[in-house]
């Protein structure tokens, strides 16, 4: 008898011993989601802040030669930069439109679905940049503008939020930097690809503007076998089994492992159920939040003032240098010195 105890005994100390031993760390799903999300989501909002720079000349006769074939009308160089800021601004449009939606869509859709929308909206904007001048058509050219803006401003929401979720408590940082390092890349791709030699010729700007939807093409596929985030279906959905689920296969591990990991989960559970609902005036009204705010918002500012956004604005006419000159504020005081 004493034999048998001890021989069931041990067992449950092993499974004991391994479940404390535990640390969640990366998993193969972890990896291929930061790859993924970072090639296919982030990577082309940079690419479409910095891939009109080079073909501006080229897209403005392409507007001309539209507007004279279509409608019989030559624009002046007063409309032409009129429509010029309209095609440019209407990435910024969407992007606002995506960034302050992207939470409510996260919430309503799960944050998997709502990146694939991104990805989604993303192969729709390249699609019209592609047929826009076969079809003859600057509409065209503009709702994918704002299409790949409002599938910017999304990215930007959903993807961090997502990727963050994702990961365990430890790397929370570290994938946190994907989304950042993935629009970065993402300019300076579509910077290189604008040279002559690759993209940059005269017939060749559709192919440009529409090149960044290969990367898109191959990775949704694999973003839609990715798990949906945990905390998503624990705390949100309240679905339990679901969520336990989508955990173990993520960190590669079955549930007896993630005892630590889903206690948090019902943590948050429980403190979302009981929290009050806060609105943008009671943030601002909230003395503990007025520092963070200050940091924050000094920061943005920070940022448009260091003439960056001046600098990647995708024109260069005679009326873009002279908001060059205004707008690189941050040159101006540190004595960086401007060349026409």
């Amino acid at each position: 008898m004493a034999v048998e105890r001890n021989s069931e005994v041990a067992p449950e100390k092993h499974h004991l011993t391994e479940t404390q031993d535990y640390k969640a760390g990366w998993s193969f799903y972890l990896v291929l989601a930061g790859v993924v999300t970072s090639l296919g989501s982030s990577l082309p909002v940079g690419f479409n802040i910095g891939v009109v720079n080079t073909p501006a000349d080229l897209i403005k006769q392409f507007c001309n030669e539209s507007f004279v074939s279509r409608y019989d009308i030559a624009l002046s160089n007063t409309w032409m930069n009129v429509l010029w800021a309209s095609i440019v601004s209407m990435f910024t449009i969407g992007g606002c439109t995506g960034s302050i939606i992207g939470s409510v869509i996260a919430d309503k859709f799960g944050r998997k679905k709502a990146a694939i929308l991104t990805n989604v909206l993303s192969i729709a904007g390249a699609t019209l940049f592609l047929f826009c001048r076969a079809a003859n058509s600057v509409e065209m050219l503009i709702i994918g503008r704002l299409l790949v803006g409002l599938s910017g401003g999304l990215t930007t929401s959903i993807v961090p939020m997502y990727v963050a979720e994702l990961s365990p408590a430890a790397l929370t940082g570290a994938m946190g930097v994907v989304c950042p390092m993935g629009i970065n890349f993402g300019v300076l791709v579509g910077q290189l690809m604008g040279l002559d030699f690759i993209l940059g010729g005269v017939d060749d700007w559709p192919y440009l503007l529409s090149g960044y939807a290969l990367l898109v093409i191959v990775s949704l596929p694999v973003l839609c076998i990715l798990p949906e985030s945990p905390k998503y279906l624990f705390v949100i959905q309240r679905n339990e089994a679901a969520a336990i689920s989508e955990l173990s296969r993520l960190r590669g591990v079955s549930p007896s492992a993630l005892t630590s990991e889903l206690e948090l989960l019902r943590k948050e559970a429980r403190s979302e159920t009981s929290a009050e609902h806060w609105s943008m005036m009671k943030v601002l009204r909230e003395p503990k939040l007025r520092l963070p705010l200050l940091l924050s918002c000094s920061m943005q500012a920070g940022q448009q003032t260091s003439g960056i956004t001046a600098k990647t604005s995708p024109d260069d006419a005679p009326v873009s240098e002279r908001n060059v000159r205004r707008g690189c504020i941050a040159e101006d005081l540190f004595g960086v010195e401007y060349k026409d």
